[in-house]
């Protein structure tokens, strides 16, 4: 998600303390996740992992010259 990791955590602290027991994230896709704050056991919050795509044609060619 385009979110800091802290305002993640604060959603998650927010939603585990919240009346309504429900935690709402958005990923980089703009789908919108409900997750029933009671059934969160684990919590893991870091930066994405960058994935590249493509195959890189040429690119040993370029390095060895």
């Amino acid at each position: 998600s385009a979110q800091t990791p802290g305002e993640v955590e604060k959603l998650i602290t927010d939603a585990l303390t919240d009346a309504s027991g429900v935690l709402g994230l958005t990923d980089e896709k703009g789908r919108r996740f409900l997750v029933q704050a009671s059934k969160i056991a684990y919590v893991e919050i870091g930066a994405a992992d960058v994935r590249r795509v493509g195959f890189g044609v040429g690119a040993e060619s370029a390095k060895t010259g």
